[in-house]
């Protein structure tokens, strides 16, 4: 579990530490090389903190936050997912992020275990695409 300090835009006195944001950060089996080439981008407030896959925990004050959430490689952004998070003086709020694997899909973020956007459509092309491949192979095979 990794831990990260959050600090906002505004200049002033840095409000008291009194809660913190856990954010679990996992991706699919089905897309092995995905973490090697892809890191978590997540933004609470507009303010990038930094992330890596697994948890990581960020500590910060009280009150209400916008937690937006994104898969970054060297070309692009992806899997874009946001949710609005309440932070009470001594909560840890735990969120729980998912990219998708198809890159046009958004990820997801919640409050629970997310699914893998996109893994059904993933599984579902793979099983026609092999069917069509066996029926064009028997009908050439048997020409």
């Amino acid at each position: 579990m990794t831990t990260s300090s959050w600090s906002p835009h505004s200049a002033g006195a840095a409000a008291p530490v009194t809660g913190s944001l856990v954010v679990d950060c996992s991706y699919n089996r089905l897309a092995v090389p995905f973490p090697a080439g892809t890191i978590p981008a997540v933004d609470v407030n507009g303010t990038p903190v930094s992330f890596q896959w697994g948890q990581t925990v960020v500590q910060l004050p009280a009150g209400n936050y916008h937690v937006r959430a994104r898969t970054r490689s060297r070309w692009i952004e992806k899997s874009a997912a946001q949710l609005p998070v309440v932070v009470h003086p001594g909560q840890t709020v735990v969120v729980y992020y998912r990219p998708s694997l198809i890159i046009w899909l958004s990820g997801a973020l919640g409050f629970t275990p997310q699914r893998t956007p996109g893994a059904r459509l993933l599984v579902w092309s793979q099983v026609v695409i092999w069917t069509l491949w066996l029926i064009i192979w028997f009908a050439w095979v048997r020409h």
